[in-house]
């Protein structure tokens, strides 16, 4: 007997291409998304920079000098892809039960020495360019005014302060990165600073386990929100 082959029911070809266009429909269209969300991510997502401190800093006057320098490990990241550009940087420093701060700008990039450990002045602080995708790494000094000393010497006292790395990109009126921190000072650190302030010669205090303020994302105290913000 010979047998015959039964074709397939019209409706069921008819399903079946309908069903193959509307995949490769939603193929392309995925695809076009995806190279569209590639693009901005590679190519046109604008600059967006993020910055981080490291755990230790140094403090210090040089000898016979009233002008406070602050040095700092600061990491800056440019998360975008467009041009980034770091215009000016500085630590608003709080002393401990103030209501008044200190602002410290950004007045040198150091390098440290590796067979010394001891900082040296590299260059006059200058804006910090961040092609996208790109970081950079500073030992950046943060100076007190020449024409005021005063002001800062009033404010030096032994206890905890409140600090925040504060940093502008060009046309910011406020800075729109902020890295708070806090650091203690003690009795007999104060004294060396002003021992050395008045013409003692020796290195500059190291400031250990700067306590930068944890950004992730979580429920905050009033006291945090404070620091945070003020």
């Amino acid at each position: 007997m010979n047998s015959k082959t039964i074709p397939p029911p019209k409706e069921s070809v008819s399903q079946r291409t309908r069903f193959s266009s509307i995949l490769t429909v939603v193929i392309s269209v995925a695809a076009l998304v995806f190279s569209g969300i590639s693009l901005f991510i590679t190519q046109l997502q604008p600059a967006r920079i993020e910055m981080f401190g490291s755990d230790s800093g140094f403090l210090y006057f040089e000898t016979n000098d009233s002008l406070l320098r602050l040095n700092l490990h600061v990491v800056f990241i440019n998360r975008g892809a467009g041009q980034g550009l770091v215009d000016r940087v500085g630590v608003i420093l709080r002393p401990p039960g103030a209501s008044e701060a200190y602002l410290l700008p950004a007045m040198f990039f150091e390098e440290l020495d590796d067979v010394t450990n001891t900082l040296k002045a590299k260059s006059a602080f200058d804006p910090i360019s961040l092609p996208g995708h790109t970081a950079a790494t500073q030992w950046i000094q943060f100076t007190s005014s020449y024409k005021a000393p005063g002001d800062i010497l009033d404010m030096l006292v032994p206890g905890e302060y409140r600090a925040t790395i504060v940093a502008w990109t060009p046309g910011e009126t406020r800075p729109g990165n902020k890295v708070p921190f806090t650091f203690k000072l003690t009795d007999s650190e104060m004294k060396y600073l002003e021992a050395k302030r008045n013409g003692q010669q020796g290195p500059a205090i190291k400031i250990q386990n700067l306590n930068f303020f944890d950004l992730s994302a979580r429920k905050i105290s009033a006291q945090d929100l404070d620091r945070l913000l003020r």
